[in-house]
């Protein structure tokens, strides 16, 4: 799975610019939203690296939580992931 969380400051309404924490385990990291990602792009994400997805269940996956946004770890690792649901 490509998401965690991620924990906007101003709620669930992310925006490219912001900077977010991301939980993953047990460590909170924060990291800078570079840009949304339309779904051609998170498809094309999921061929260049050569795995297998089926591209019904992705769409409906993204008609359930939105766009992805790429986000930038402190160490300059780029990583996708789904905005968090709210609750």
């Amino acid at each position: 799975m490509l998401a965690i969380m991620l924990l906007g400051a101003r709620g669930y309404l992310m925006k490219v610019g912001d900077m977010v924490e991301y939980k993953f385990l047990q460590e909170i990291i924060n990291v800078l939203v570079v840009r949304e990602m339309s779904f051609g792009e998170y498809c094309q994400k999921h061929d260049e690296a050569m795995l297998e997805y089926d591209v019904d269940y992705a769409w409906i996956e993204w008609e359930k939580h939105g766009p992805t946004f790429e986000v930038l770890h402190p160490d300059g690792k780029l990583t996708v992931m789904w905005k968090p649901e709210a609750k």
